[in-house]
């Protein structure tokens, strides 16, 4: 948690008080929702929530208690600041103070532009002085060869010296020239990937692409993502949108690309693979390659049932079956003794007979489920068939 705001309804005080922590963890975005609504707040638009006390780890924070802000607009600063160095939160704190912001949508802009400016909050060491000042003027990215001949020390002087620094609780900060850009416009949070992410989407303004975009980050609480959209009077079902980022499987990827998914369908197969260890979603590659599903939901309901599905990596053949399941599978007791006695070919082929299986370039995948793989992918619960073993 970066900071806890107590939140109140500005025209009905009576009505109490909520404390939310910021940034919203997604498992309480909802219930926080409905806390707020009690109150007639929470407006996906609106700035309704009057902040009556902010406390955290920027102190500068403080200054928006009385005014009135935007729950979703407090959560994107929250995420913004939440990645922030020591040195940063001094650069934002202190810029914050020399400039006079108070404003939410000011205080989420400077967080994108504090970084050019130089804060010093201890003097003793001159030579690191020096360092972090040419690193800061250079966007942080020196050649170390560079760093090497600098006079870090001189290069401090000539900073302290000359130019004009001023004083806050944050330390003193030289703005070398800042500008602040308006990337956040009041509507659009700009490109910021705060979590891990499946799927990054970029949903166009409704007057197209050369505007600003709408940025949804899946999987994420749907309540969510419908009040991100209608901050541009969009809805998760007109929505255009394209993927620019992703960590699914290519499988995944290439169905998740048909754009008759809907936004919310893709958040809800990205739900269940987040759920995924890294030989789940192996073995999830496996039975997308056997069910051969045809759109996310179909996906998902794979992804919810791979306990249905063995899977054994890199092999290819009756008789690579049959040493496993003999050998590795658990299933028999194996005798090293009676190596040369045991028929691999003939056990996987008997096996192969009588199994919903298939080889797949990844291995052998097979299904052991009652209910036919349509109907799993429906949505149908299946039970898995009890494994032949036992020897």
């Amino acid at each position: 948690m970066i900071f806890k705001a107590t939140l109140k309804n500005p025209k009905h005080e009576e009505y109490g008080e909520a404390a939310v922590p910021f940034p919203i963890p997604p498992n309480e975005y909802e219930p926080i929702l409905e806390q707020l609504e009690a109150l007639e707040l929470g407006d996906a638009v609106q700035q309704d929530c009057r902040i009556s006390e902010i406390d955290g780890a920027y102190p500068i924070l403080k200054r928006m208690e009385g005014s009135s802000v935007n729950l979703d607009e407090l959560d994107y600063l929250a995420k913004r600041l939440d990645s922030f160095t020591d040195q940063e939160a001094a650069q934002f704190q202190a810029a914050a103070v020399k400039f006079g912001i108070n404003g939410i949508k000011d205080l989420i802009n400077l967080t994108f532009c504090c970084q050019q400016t130089t804060v010093i909050t201890d003097f003793s060491d001159l030579n690191q002085i020096g360092r972090d000042h040419y690193l800061t003027l250079h966007g942080g990215c020196v050649p170390t060869e560079k760093l090497e001949q600098l006079d870090t020390r001189q290069f401090a002087l000539s900073l302290i010296c000359n130019a004009d620094g001023y004083v806050t609780p944050y330390g003193v900060i030289y703005d070398n020239g800042m500008e602040m850009e308006e990337l956040y416009d009041g509507t659009h949070f700009p490109c910021y990937l705060y979590d891990q992410s499946e799927l990054i989407l970029e949903v166009p303004s409704q007057t197209g692409w050369n505007e600003a975009s709408t940025w949804l980050y899946l999987p994420m609480p749907e309540r969510q993502i419908k009040r991100l959209l209608e901050r541009d009077c969009l809805t998760p079902e007109d929505a255009g949108y394209r993927i620019t980022d992703s960590e699914l499987s290519p499988k995944v990827k290439y169905i998740a690309e048909k754009q008759e998914s809907s936004i919310l369908e893709l958040n809800k197969m990205c739900a269940a693979i987040s759920a995924l260890d890294r030989c789940s979603r192996t073995k999830l590659d496996a039975a997308i390659e056997m069910a051969e599903p045809g759109n996310p939901l179909q996906i998902e309901q794979l992804a919810k049932n791979l306990e249905l599905f063995d899977f054994v990596p890199g092999i290819k053949t009756a008789a690579e079956y049959g040493r496993y399941l003999i050998q590795e599978s658990g299933d028999f007791s194996f005798d090293e003794n009676l190596e040369n006695y045991y028929d691999y070919q003939a056990y996987g082929e008997d096996r192969l007979d009588r199994e919903m299986g298939l080889f797949i370039p990844e291995g052998y995948v097979c299904y052991r489920g009652f209910l036919s793989l349509d109907e799993v992918m429906a949505g149908l619960e299946s039970e898995r068939m009890p494994q032949m073993g036992g020897m």
